[in-house]
């Protein structure tokens, strides 16, 4: 055998393992809005995949979850529509987006900060938010864009900084509600007002961060 060749399981009672694998066959475990799993071993193709409906975080957004080889690492993938944008959120260090298809931008900001850096993205690009640092995403392209984002600590096995993003959710929530105006500025900006009001998340923008009750 040339030790180039990638050996191939042998199929046995009528299943190939290798070929399944390829083929990217898994299962979705149904939770609820924003926490549906798909539980593979391989995606072959990013764009294609099915997501799932999550307008919580944005109007007409969709995802699913990753459990990948039943590991420890985080990852999900998410798409906004044309002319729609994510809610601002912060969570612990770690996380990489990657942007899959599509176009536009992303605001981060700590939250004592009286501005916003902006970040442009398109396919192929990077985008790493540091720890605890509030960032927003933008679709300001002709198509819908999809982004990846992975991190250490999944769903099925925590990990400190899945922990630690869980307890930081509230504060986050609060601490964003004082960056509501100036982001709906910069939306009204890139979007044309009358487009961002239309697009706006479903619970509306005084609501984009709102402060749980107790």
């Amino acid at each position: 055998m040339n030790i180039r060749e990638t050996p191939q399981a042998k199929p046995r009672y009528g299943v190939d393992p290798y070929r399944d694998w390829l083929a990217g066959e898994g299962r979705l475990i149904t939770v609820r809005p924003g926490n549906h799993m798909w539980e593979t071993n391989f995606v072959p193709d990013l764009t294609a995949i099915e997501l799932k409906s999550w307008g919580d975080r944005g109007a007409g957004g969709t995802n699913i979850m990753f459990v990948l080889a039943d590991g420890t690492m985080h990852a999900h993938i998410s798409e906004m529509p044309v002319g729609t944008y994510k809610k601002g959120h912060r969570h612990g260090p770690s996380f990489h987006v990657m942007c899959v298809m599509g176009q536009g931008f992303s605001l981060l900001w700590y939250e004592h900060e009286k501005d916003f850096r902006r970040i442009d993205w398109k396919h192929g690009m990077v985008l790493v938010p540091a720890d605890r640092q509030f960032h927003q995403h933008f679709n300001t392209g002709p198509a819908p864009a999809r982004y990846l984002a992975t991190a250490v600590g999944g769903l099925r096995y925590l990990a400190p900084a899945k922990a630690t993003r869980r307890r930081c959710r509230k504060a986050s929530r609060t601490a964003a509600t004082r960056s509501n105006t100036r982001i709906r500025t910069r939306a009204s900006t890139a979007f044309g007002s009358r487009r961002s009001e239309r697009m706006a998340p479903r619970r509306g923008w005084r609501n984009t961060f709102r402060r749980r009750r107790k």
